[in-house]
C-alpha cells in the first residue's frame, strides 16, 4: 500500500498521519473484500505499482542515509532590525520581505503577528542569517480543531508552522491565570520555598498593573504553573504529590503528567517567545538532519532508550521537566533557552550536538 508521510510535531504531541495514496486498496476494508479487490488484475497492476513506487522512495531515503543530506538555508542579512508593524499589512510585508516569510496568516491579530516577527528575528540575528525560516506561519484551525489547550503550536514537514488560536486567546490565559494565582496563594503556606519566584512577579505585575499584564506574560505563567505543580509533586511525593495531583486536575482538567523522570527536573523560567522558539528548533533540528538522523530521533525504541536512560534524563532535566519526554523535545526546548541568550552546562550542550542540535554560528560547545 503506497502511503505519504507527513509529520507533525507540536508542544505537547507529535504524531505520523498515513494516507493511502490514490487509486490504491484500503486496509479500513473487510479483510475478504480486500483480499478480493486487490487480487482483481487492476489491482494487482496498482500493487505493484505502489511496491515500485515505496522502493523508489527507499532508495532516495537510503541515499539520503548514504550520504547525510541536509538542506541549506536561504541567506538572509546577518542582522534584521526589528521594526513593529501598525498594521497586519505591514506585519505581513516585513515577514515576507525581511525574513522570506511567504505568508503570514494570522487573521487581524496584529499583537501576535508582531511576536511572530519580533521572534524570528531574534533567531536570523542569533544565527546570523543562516537559519531557515518557515514558508508560512498561520492559525491551522484543522489540525487543533477540538483540542482547546492541548497545544499551542505545531511545525510540519513543509517549513510550516500552524498557530492553536485558542491557545493565544488573550482573555481566555488572563482568566485562567487568575485562577493559578488563586491557587498558588492558598499554597503559599505549605510549598513556598518550591513557588518560582518569576510566578510571584508576574502575580504582582497583574495586581498592580492589570493593563500591561500581556498574553505572553500570562503564558509564561501558565508554564511555570504546570512545571511548579508537576515538579513540586514528584519532589515532594507522599501525600504531597496526591494533594497537588488533585490541584493539576482541577486547574486543567486532565491527570497530572509527572515523567517517569521528572525528580532531576528543574523549573525553567521561559522567555515570552518559548513556544515560537520551540517549534522553530524542531525545524531547525529537520532541517539540519539526513534521514538517517530523523530515523533513530524518531524511531520508538529511540525514544524509549532516551526516557529510561537515567543521566540522559539527569542532563535533559537541566532543561525542562517537557525535554525529558524524547530525545527531539529535548532538542527543541534546549534550542528555545539558547535563543533567549541562556548558558547552558556543558553535559547538555554534548548531548544536543548528539542530537543534531542547530548551533549558531561562533558558538564554541
Amino acid at each position: 500500500m503506497a502511503l505519504s508521510v507527513n509529520k507533525v510535531d507540536n508542544f505537547y504531541n507529535s504524531r505520523f498521519e498515513l494516507k493511502p495514496a490514490e487509486n490504491t486498496p484500503s486496509l479500513t476494508m473487510e479483510p475478504d473484500r480486500f483480499v478480493k479487490e486487490l487480487t482483481t488484475p487492476k489491482n494487482i497492476g496498482i500493487a505493484l505499482g505502489a511496491i515500485g513506487a515505496i522502493s523508489i522512495v527507499l532508495a532516495g531515503a537510503m541515499l539520503c542515509i548514504k550520504k547525510g543530506v541536509t538542506q541549506p538555508a536561504r541567506r538572509l542579512a546577518k542582522h534584521i532590525d526589528f521594526v513593529k508593524a501598525n498594521t497586519m499589512e505591514e506585519a505581513a510585508a516585513f515577514a515576507k520581505n525581511k525574513l522570506g516569510i511567504e505568508k503570514l496568516e494570522l487573521e487581524n491579530d496584529l499583537e501576535l503577528a508582531n511576536w511572530v516577527n519580533e521572534g524570528l528575528v531574534n533567531i536570523n540575528n542569533l544565527f546570523k542569517g543562516t537559519a531557515h525560516m518557515p514558508k508560512k506561519v498561520f492559525f491551522d484551525k484543522h489540525f487543533f480543531k477540538g483540542k482547546n489547550q492541548t497545544g499551542a503550536a505545531a511545525v510540519y514537514r513543509n517549513q510550516t508552522i500552524g498557530l492553536n488560536k485558542d491557545v493565544f486567546n488573550k482573555n481566555k490565559l488572563i482568566e485562567d491565570n487568575v485562577d493559578y494565582f488563586k491557587t498558588i496563594i492558598s499554597l503559599k503556606s505549605k510549598f513556598k520555598s518550591d513557588i518560582d519566584p518569576v510566578l510571584w512577579k508576574n502575580f504582582q505585575k497583574y495586581s498592580k498593573h492589570p493593563r500591561e499584564y500581556t498574553r505572553f506574560d500570562a503564558l509564561t505563567t501558565k508554564q511555570l504553573f504546570e512545571d511548579f505543580l508537576c515538579i513540586t509533586a514528584h519532589k515532594r511525593g507522599g501525600g504531597a504529590m496526591e494533594y497537588l495531583k488533585k490541584v493539576y486536575k482541577k486547574a486543567y482538567g486532565t491527570d497530572i503528567k509527572i515523567e517517569q523522570n521528572s525528580k532531576y527536573s528543574i523549573p525553567t523560567r521561559r522567555s515570552p517567545f518559548h513556544y515560537l522558539y520551540h517549534e522553530m528548533g524542531h525545524l531547525l533540528n529537520d532541517m539540519n538532519s539526513s534521514v538517517k538522523d530523523d530515523i533513530f530521533l524518531l524511531h520508538l525504541s529511540g525514544k524509549r532508550s532516551f526516557i529510561n536512560n537515567a543521566e540522559k534524563q539527569r542532563i535533559a532535566g537541566k532543561v525542562s521537566t517537557y525535554s525529558q519526554t524524547a530525545p527531539f523535545e529535548f532538542v527543541a526546548d534546549t534550542f528555545a533557552l539558547m535563543c533567549d541568550g541562556r548558558k547552558l552546562p556543558d553535559d547538555v550542550m554534548k548531548l544536543y550536538k548528539q542530537y543534531n542540535g542547530p548551533i549558531p554560528p561562533g558558538l564554541n560547545c
